[in-house]
C-alpha cells in the first residue's frame, strides 16, 4: 500500500504520474508527515493538481481547501472552491462530499449552515462503496454529534449520538474515541449530584449513604472507560500522524487521571466523616472502601491549527462548559448533611463535658467545706 511506502519509494512512483502516489505526497506535505523534510503547502498544493491531471478525482478537495483558504500558493477564492467541490462531487469524489458536509454544518466556504443538509451528505459518504476510513469516520461522528447536541436538523438524542461514534470507531477514525470518551466524562458530576441531593435536607440514612458510595464506584468505572478510550484515540491519532487528535486526546486522558484522582479525595473526605458516624464494626468497614491517589495536572487546554479538517475546537467548547470538578466535590462535600453535624456534635459533647466537670468541681468542694464545719 502507498500508506506504507517510505518517502524514496513514494516519490519513484510519483515520478511515474501515478496519480494515487501523487496525493499520498500531497497528503504527507500538508501535514508535514511520513518522512517529508518539512510541512510544505505549496508542495502539498502543488502534488495535489499534479495528482488531479493525472485523473484521481480525490485530489479536488485538497485544491478546493487551499482556495478556500488562499494557502499554498492558490489565491482566496471561495467561490471557485465551493465550484470545485460541487464538481468532484459530480465525479465521484468521497473526499469533496466530507468537505461540502463539513462547510453545510459550520456555514463556510459559500455553503448556508444547513445541518440537515450536513447530514444527508454525511448519509451519502456512508452509503458510497469506497473505501476511506477517514472520510466515513468524520460522516459519523458528524451526525452523531448533530444528534447529541439536538441542533438544528435534528432532536436531541443521546443514545442514537451514540450509536453513531461507536460506528466511526469501528472505522478506525481516532476522534471518535474522543467523543466517545467526553460522553463518558459528562456522567461524573449529575450522577454524584443525584444521589448527594437525595439525602434532603436531614441527615443522611446508612441507605443513602451506601447510595453515594455505589455512584462513586460507578463513576471511577466511567473514568476508566474514558482514559481508554482517550488513550486509544492518542494512539490511533499518532500512528496516523494526526497531531491535532493526538495532543487532544492527551490533553483530555490528563484531565482524566485529575478527576480520579479528585473523586478519590472525596471518596476518601466521605469515608472517614461518615466512619466517625457509625459504630466500631463499621469504622472498620468504611476504612477498606477510602483509595488515594496523587492529583495529575491542571486541565489543559488545546488549540487547533485552522486548516484541519476535523471539529476539536467544538469539543473543547463542550469541555470549558463543564463546572470545574475540585470545586464540585468541595461543595458536595458541604452539602452533606451528616458532615455538616460532626461540628456541632463537637461542641455538644464538648459542653456535656464541661458542665459535668464544673458540677462535680463545685461537689467535691461542698464535700470539703462540710467535712471543715463538723
Amino acid at each position: 500500500m502507498l500508506k506504507d511506502m517510505n518517502f524514496e519509494e513514494l516519490l519513484a512512483a510519483a515520478v511515474e504520474s501515478n496519480p494515487d502516489a501523487l496525493l499520498e505526497l500531497s497528503d504527507r506535505y500538508h501535514k508535514g508527515t511520513g518522512g517529508v523534510p518539512q510541512r510544505d503547502e505549496v508542495k502539498a498544493y502543488t502534488y495535489a493538481m499534479q495528482a488531479c491531471t493525472a485523473g484521481n478525482i480525490e485530489a479536488i478537495a485538497r485544491i478546493a481547501d487551499y482556495y478556500a483558504k488562499g494557502r499554498g500558493g492558490a489565491p482566496l477564492d471561495e467561490e471557485k472552491a465551493k465550484a470545485l467541490l460541487l464538481e468532484g462531487e459530480k465525479a465521484g469524489s468521497i473526499r469533496c462530499l466530507q468537505k461540502i458536509a463539513h462547510n453545510y454544518k459550520n456555514g463556510e466556504c459559500g455553503f448556508p449552515k444547513d445541518e440537515t443538509k450536513a447530514i444527508e451528505y454525511c448519509t451519502k459518504i456512508i452509503a458510497n462503496p469506497k473505501d476511506d476510513a477517514n472520510v466515513k469516520g468524520y460522516a459519523y461522528t458528524c451526525i452523531g454529534s448533530i444528534y447529541e447536541d439536538g441542533r438544528i436538523g435534528a432532536e436531541k438524542d443521546i443514545k442514537k449520538a451514540l450509536t453513531f461514534y461507536q460506528k466511526a470507531a469501528k472505522t478506525g477514525y481516532a476522534f471518535a474515541y474522543v467523543l466517545l470518551a467526553n460522553y463518558k466524562r459528562k456522567l461524573y458530576l449529575p450522577e454524584l449530584e443525584k444521589t448527594v441531593a437525595a439525602g434532603g435536607e436531614g441527615t443522611m440514612t446508612p441507605e443513602e449513604k451506601n447510595a453515594v458510595k455505589a455512584s462513586c464506584e460507578k463513576l471511577k468505572e466511567s473514568i476508566n472507560t474514558a482514559s481508554d478510550l482517550y488513550a486509544q484515540a492518542r494512539d490511533i491519532a499518532e500512528k496516523d500522524a494526526d497531531m491535532p487528535v493526538f495532543e487532544c486526546a492527551k490533553a483530555y486522558l490528563e484531565q482524566t487521571d485529575d478527576d480520579y484522582a479528585r473523586l478519590s479525595v472525596f471518596e476518601k473526605k466521605f469515608a472517614l466523616a461518615d466512619a466517625e458516624n457509625y459504630d466500631a464494626d463499621e469504622k472498620v468497614n468504611m476504612g477498606t472502601f477510602s483509595i488515594t491517589l496523587d492529583s495529575g495536572d491542571d486541565d489543559e487546554t488545546y488549540t487547533e491549527e485552522a486548516d484541519t479538517q476535523y471539529d476539536i475546537n467544538e469539543s473543547y467548547d463542550g469541555a470549558e462548559q463543564e463546572r470545574d470538578f475540585n470545586a464540585k466535590i468541595d461543595e458536595l462535600l458541604d452539602r452533606l448533611p451528616f458532615l455538616k453535624t460532626k461540628k456541632s456534635k463537637f461542641i455538644f459533647k464538648v459542653s456535656v463535658f464541661s458542665v459535668v466537670c464544673v458540677l462535680v468541681t463545685l461537689a467535691v468542694v461542698l464535700i470539703i467545706a462540710g467535712a471543715s464545719k463538723g
